[in-house]
């Protein structure tokens, strides 16, 4: 396949680098500064498991352009660039042939109705590198033996043969592929998510182990998680995945505030969170719609409000070891009350099941004795 990828950071840097070691003809947009590191280096990754870094530098020479020209045919093109960019975008990606795939993998929180405006439904998919990557100076590092995913999906929901066609370009790869039916509420929830746990970092020095020591931020980042579950439900947006949404729902603020600090603590964790520092203005852009969002449903949101201010980059961080809030312990007591029900019924249960077997033995034995005296 011809592909162009829009967008030579580090995402994109490695989505080059693998897909054309898989066979593909690939071309890179980049500008100024990039555009010449790429055009004297090519293509540069270093492979790091996690603060260990593997001296293998990987390399390869790399297509490059600096200006969309939809007369160049192309049989996908793969958008990877900020958030905040797609507007711009869209009026130079409507002038390719309708029959030209169009993929936007990146962070999405208003819904792809501007871009099926703009675009047509029929040429969009949608989907997200999950995995972790960062450039620094002329090199990609990305995590070394990490399952790097790749989620895709059609607007519609449909699993379609061209977004077979996608799972299978990936795979060849090197990616995992999952396939959801609802990717506009994965990307609104995997948004919600990412920019709750940024503005954490943000007021936390952007140290995931400042964040895990300072109380007070691990309960407003559960709290605006949970603020934006209740968002979600109002608005009817499934929350995904289900398992964070039902831990979010009912387990208890000091249990979520004591695994939040565990994953903080892993390194896995923290290399998931390496690049968000570093996308302030995307994140600004993000936290913009997701107020939006918030608005929509008429909940209050002062735990979200608070978390989201933090991405400004006037706003102070907070001291480290913070803890002047209180932990709610509502929710652990009724678990501790629900835990202990369940203890009595199993205990009662067990007695009078013992008592009927008993009853059930004498009964037999009973009978027993009656037939052999006849």
């Amino acid at each position: 396949m011809n592909i162009l990828i829009i967008g030579a950071g580090a995402i994109g840097t490695l989505l080059a680098y693998r897909l054309q070691q898989s066979g593909h003809i690939v071309t890179l947009l980049a500008r100024g500064q990039r555009r010449e590191s790429l055009r004297q280096h090519g293509l540069q990754l270093e492979a790091a498991s996690t603060h260990k870094v593997i001296r293998q530098r990987l390399s390869a020479p790399i297509l490059l352009i600096d200006r969309l020209d939809p007369a160049i045919p192309y049989d996908l093109i793969l958008i990877v660039c900020g958030y905040h960019h797609l507007a711009g975008l869209l009026p130079s990606l409507a002038a390719f042939p309708e029959s030209t795939p169009l993929l936007f993998m990146g962070n999405n929180v208003v819904g792809v109705s501007e871009m099926v405006q703009t675009l047509g439904r029929q040429r969009m998919l949608l989907g997200f590198p999950l995995f972790s990557a960062e450039l620094r100076g002329d090199v990609c590092y990305f995590t070394a033996g990490a399952h790097a995913t790749v989620i895709l999906g059609e607007p519609d929901g449909t699993l379609s043969d061209r977004l077979r066609q996608m799972a299978d370009l990936f795979q060849s790869a090197g990616f995992r592929v999952e396939r959801t039916a609802d990717i506009d509420a994965w990307l609104k929830s995997h948004a919600a998510q990412v920019v709750t746990l940024s503005g954490a970092l943000y007021a936390a020095h952007a140290n995931p182990l400042r964040l895990a020591a300072t109380r007070d931020l691990l309960i407003l980042t559960v709290r605006a998680l949970q603020e934006a579950l209740r968002v979600f439900q109002v608005l009817d947006i499934p929350f995904l995945p289900q398992p964070l949404a039902w831990a979010l729902e009912w387990l208890p603020e000091p249990a979520l505030v004591l695994i939040l600090r565990i994953l903080l603590h892993q390194p896995a964790f923290q290399s998931a969170l390496v690049d968000l520092p570093h996308v302030r203005a995307e994140f600004l852009r993000l936290a913009k719609d997701l107020r939006s969002l918030a608005e929509a449903s008429s909940l209050p949101t002062p735990s979200l409000d608070w978390l989201f201010d933090q991405i400004e980059p006037a706003v102070p961080p907070l001291p480290t070891g913070s803890h002047s809030l209180p932990l709610d312990w509502r929710g652990a007591f009724a678990w501790l009350a629900g835990l202990g029900a369940v203890v009595y019924l199993f205990a009662w249960f067990s007695r009078n099941l013992s008592q009927r077997i008993r009853l059930l033995q004498e009964m037999r034995s009973d009978r027993m004795i009656g037939y052999k005296n006849s």
